[in-house]
């Protein structure tokens, strides 16, 4: 794959406009399973090892639009069967991990529809990942009602 396509995946998967961002993941489901799969074993290393240069910058970006865009990426590489896929989940499954929690709605439910996928094709690993993120999740909770109390009794 040229460069060019590459970096037009992501530039669309960046995008501010969802109807944009989804065409993109759907042009990259279409590309991995089709032309990918008939690339040698360096192509198709090469491919995913830039893209998931791409995936880690754009989860990490502080423009919401940009996080979405990499957990559709994410999503749709998931399940993509190839390469390799223990590395890749478990880089993942760092990337998800890293952006919770969030304060926007949005990114919160996609990431956690991807660590659904993610928990699923995973395996034997799966519960030990979930049973580690809803600990987390409760947490968090834990700490967000003590902040509540705390907020409620310096109000009254």
């Amino acid at each position: 794959m040229s460069t060019v396509a590459l970096l037009q995946f992501v530039s669309n998967l960046k995008s501010r406009h969802e109807h944009v961002r989804l065409k993109a993941v759907n042009d990259l489901s279409l590309y991995v399973k089709s032309e990918l799969r008939e690339a040698t074993a360096d192509e198709i290393n090469s491919f995913l090892d830039e893209f998931n240069h791409h995936i880690f910058e754009m989860v990490s970006s502080n423009d919401i639009n940009e996080k979405k865009g990499g957990i559709l990426a994410i999503v749709c590489l998931i399940g993509a069967d190839v390469g390799n896929m223990t590395s890749r989940i478990s880089r993942f499954a760092n990337y998800l991990r890293n952006l919770l929690p969030s304060s926007d709605v949005g990114v919160m439910e996609l990431v956690a529809k991807a660590m659904g996928h993610l928990a699923i094709v995973s395996g034997s690993k799966a519960s030990e990942y979930v049973e580690f993120e809803v600990k987390r999740a409760f947490e968090w909770l834990q700490e967000d009602k003590a902040d509540v109390c705390l907020y409620l009794s310096n109000i009254t």
